[in-house]
């Protein structure tokens, strides 16, 4: 990757991974200009959704007259090659915030570890278009991702104060109100 970039003359920043949540606004942070479009190594931009993140630039970034502060992407969800209707506890398709004013929408620290979404967004748009997102092409890829993402969903809990335990789970599921 970083020798096609230098290919390109694309400028690298390497920041080591703590969390979803700070990579984000450190990467947010290096960028240039004002609108930023944050897409994971395994979502694939449709040919339908790059034409409408080009009219949107040509118009200004505005949408239905005014300037929202953050867009919504619709993203599919594909498991070992196959679309999928849920990958838990996340529907597909989903609407994630993925294109933001870089001055006005930032990842709080209170926000999940795992998936940050962005705040201090007024006007939300949406993007036309889908992102296709391929998230595991194997069990062993499957299974890998699942035992680093309940580590770092455990870890974020334990920064927060909170604890899981068979006992809680258990009261909290046998409660009425449940």
């Amino acid at each position: 990757t970083l020798s096609v970039c230098a290919a390109f003359g694309v400028r690298v920043i390497h920041k080591a991974f703590s969390n979803f949540r700070d990579q984000r606004n450190f990467a947010q942070e290096q960028c240039r200009h004002p609108w930023v479009l944050a897409l994971d190594a395994d979502e694939v931009p449709t040919t339908s959704f790059v034409a409408a993140l080009r009219r949107l630039k040509e118009q200004g970034f505005r949408q239905n007259g005014s300037e929202p502060d953050a867009f919504q992407i619709e993203r599919a969800w594909f498991v070992k090659g196959r679309p999928v209707h849920a990958f838990f506890p996340v529907k597909s398709p989903d609407l994630p915030i993925r294109l933001v004013r870089r001055d006005r929408v930032r990842y709080d620290r209170d926000a999940c570890a795992v998936h940050a979404g962005p705040s201090g967004h007024r006007l939300l748009g949406r993007l036309e278009g889908v992102v296709n997102h391929y998230t595991c092409e194997t069990d062993e890829e499957l299974f890998a991702k699942l035992d680093f993402y309940t580590t770092m969903a455990a870890q974020d809990m334990r920064r927060r104060g909170r604890s899981a335990t068979w006992a809680a789970r258990r009261t909290r599921s046998s409660s009425p109100s449940a």
